[in-house]
């Protein structure tokens, strides 16, 4: 494991509101277009988020870690009335999107930790 590192990033959504069904029109025009039919889409919320605390992640300069982590997500209280466990899956994905993490599956991310905090 590496030596410990902390970021700092806006409160990403609950797990409940990252993704969206398809409607029947949505479908039908990706068929048209040729492109992959999906039945869920990441929601317009998730997509802001992502962007936003894409920004404020590299602005913290992170270096890529190989090889397995344990994370760790402190969740300050006062800002979200989600519940804890729906927290953690979209900071994740944005680890291994920008490449601080390689990956998220069972080999990389050895263990997570969430809890609540008053000040974070």
């Amino acid at each position: 494991m590496s030596d410990p590192r902390t970021y700092h990033l806006t409160m990403p959504p609950s797990q409940n509101a990252l993704t969206r069904n398809t409607t029947q029109v949505e479908r039908n025009r990706m068929r048209a277009l040729g492109r992959p039919v999906r039945s869920r889409v990441k929601t317009e919320r998730y997509q802001e988020w992502a962007n936003v605390a894409g920004w404020e992640l590299n602005a913290q300069r992170p270096t890529a870690i190989k090889g397995a982590v344990h994370l760790t997500f402190s969740i300050n209280e006062n800002e979200t009335n989600a519940d804890l466990g729906n927290l953690e899956k979209a900071a994740t994905d944005l680890l291994v999107s920008l490449g601080v993490i390689e990956d998220d599956n069972k080999r990389i991310v050895r263990k997570i930790t969430i809890m609540w905090s008053e000040k974070v």
